[in-house]
């Protein structure tokens, strides 16, 4: 399967061909839209007023970990019954093709729970500790923040670069960490 290259680091810039990738890339259903309709959803529909944030409480943290907590499970729960238990796409397209183990090398003996502990009691939870460290420097004036009036191409290039970090972020933290550590016990 051919990888095409950006045109966006094309030289010299071809307009239409850009517009076209980026078109292909943004305006279909894919993990880039899914997670941006996530985040727009939780933004304007889940998120507390950020004036609660000035001096969080109980309420206001509990609220965004039942929130992270709903959106992990959604998430992670949906796409495990889509490819593992109802196996929609078979093998096609699949990285690693090697089923789910039962092996002693897990804490629950199942990677399965494994995987879900990990992710609901430590994921979740230093997700949820760093959106509420966020937002209280952002209501108390700590954190820098931007808003669409006066910042429309500031606010459309860090929406990019997103999405570039997530890919780089992903090929340089978790890869060499999945290699040397978690999986040695299946080899």
């Amino acid at each position: 399967m051919p990888i095409d290259n950006n045109p966006l680091f094309e030289w010299p810039p071809q307009i239409g061909k850009i517009f076209t990738w980026y078109k292909a890339m943004w305006l279909k259903a894919s993990e880039v839209t899914l997670m941006l309709a996530i985040a727009i959803i939780s933004w304007f529909c889940l998120m507390p007023a950020l004036i609660q944030f000035e001096s969080p409480d109980v309420g206001v943290i509990g609220s965004m970990l039942l929130r992270n907590l709903l959106i992990a499970f959604i998430v992670a729960g949906g796409l495990y019954r889509f490819f593992n238990a109802l196996k929609r796409q078979g093998n096609e397209l699949c990285y690693d093709t090697t089923e789910l183990a039962n092996q002693k090398c897990f804490d629950f003996d199942s990677q399965l729970l494994d995987n879900m502990f990990w992710t609901l009691a430590s994921g979740v939870t230093i997700w949820t500790a760093y959106e509420v460290l966020l937002f209280w420097g952002l209501a108390n004036g700590y954190a820098p923040s931007l808003n669409w009036t006066g910042n429309e191409i500031w606010l459309c290039t860090l929406l990019s670069m997103c999405f570039i970090l997530a890919r780089y972020l992903f090929i340089l933290l978790f890869r060499p960490t999945q290699s040397m550590f978690y999986f040695t016990c299946l080899r």
